[in-house]
This record gives C-alpha cells, sequence and structure tokens, in this order.
C-alpha cells in the first residue's frame, strides 16, 4: 500500500462489504485494530473511538472503494480525524494487509509490500513481532531470508503462545538457518 490509500480490496479481506456499511455493529475488530496495529498514540490500547473513526472513513470515501487517509486528512476539522488518520497512514506505509490461512483460524494482518503468498509468517522466540521469511533451497541447503515485521492481528503481545505449555511450544518449534546478504560500505 502507498501510505495514503486502503484498498477496498484489503477492505474485504478485512470481513467489510458494503452490506456491512449500513450495520455499523458489524465492523470486524480485526480491521480497524489491524489498520492502527492495535495500539494509540501513546502506544497503549487504541481509543474506542478508533472504530468510529473508522466507520466514518468508510462512510466518506467519496463514490470510490478504496480509503484514502491524506485525502480525508484534508478535508478534516477535527484533530482526533486527523489524529486517526495519521496513526493509519504510518501504520500501513510500505505494507499490504494479507488473510493467511492454515491449521489455524484464518489471521488477518499487515506484511511487507514485498512478501509474498508463500512466505512464512513466524513467531520467533525473542522478537517483540511476528515475522515474514522466505525460504530459499531445499534440504541440507535450505536457508531464510528475513522478509520484514508483520502484525496479525491475535498473534501479537504473547497472544500466540499464551495458554501453551512449555512442551507444546517445545514440539511446535522448528530451527531456522538464517542466511545475510550485506553490503558494506568501506571507510578509504
Amino acid at each position: 500500500m502507498t501510505e495514503d490509500i486502503i484498498p477496498e480490496e484489503g477492505l474485504m479481506l478485512g470481513g467489510w462489504s458494503e452490506s456491512v456499511d449500513e450495520d455499523t455493529d458489524k465492523l470486524p475488530d480485526h480491521l480497524w485494530r489491524t489498520l492502527v496495529a492495535d495500539r494509540g498514540p501513546d502506544g497503549g490500547n487504541p481509543p474506542l473511538w478508533y472504530r468510529r473513526a473508522m466507520l466514518y472513513c468508510l462512510a466518506n470515501r467519496d463514490g470510490i472503494d478504496d480509503v484514502h487517509t491524506n485525502r480525508l486528512i484534508d478535508q478534516q476539522k477535527s484533530s482526533a480525524m486527523v489524529e486517526f488518520l495519521q496513526r493509519v497512514s504510518n501504520v500501513i506505509w510500505n505494507k499490504r494487509l494479507f488473510l493467511a490461512k492454515g491449521n489455524f483460524k484464518h489471521r488477518f494482518g499487515l506484511a511487507p509490500t514485498d512478501a509474498r503468498p508463500d512466505d512464512l509468517i513466524c513467531v520467533l522466540l525473542g522478537c517483540s513481532v511476528p515475522v515474514v521469511l522466505r525460504q530459499h533451497g531445499e534440504g541440507s541447503e535450505r536457508y531464510y531470508e528475513f522478509v520484514g515485521e508483520a502484525y496479525v492481528y491475535g498473534m501479537m503481545d504473547g497472544e500466540a503462545v499464551a495458554g501453551l505449555t512449555e512442551e507444546e511450544i517445545r514440539t511446535e518449534a522448528l530451527e531456522f538457518r538464517l542466511r545475510q546478504n550485506a553490503t558494506w560500505l568501506r571507510r578509504e
């Protein structure tokens, strides 16, 4: 996504549809919470009025199906709405929305723009956020490239391992071999 557009396809992945448009109780929490990374301006829980702000954005799309945050910012007189829209713009910058499917319930989230459908979304012990990894090679030649950080609704702040025993975590754990390609500047 660019810094100011939430595409209609992303809204639909998040469970939004025009039929939901008329029923404000049907705005999926995972949609609006993902767009602000489930954080408020101070890094704490997002204020509940963010939900109403998202409904306003969806209702004011000017006949287009995408949400243009910068266009909405330019039209605002409310500093609270500007705060919300700037938060969304910052969170979605260079990210794309996804709906991950697997052996778990579907997960909605944000990944780097160059993430691919076959990339892995992993919760690495010691990392503060899930990461996107890309597999290369096979067998003993297999390694993983770090693509970037992700936001996965329902898998943040320890939710991914909440309720699991140490044995269950060990059973699910995999070892990854990471390879870093770096260009180093030389001082001469």
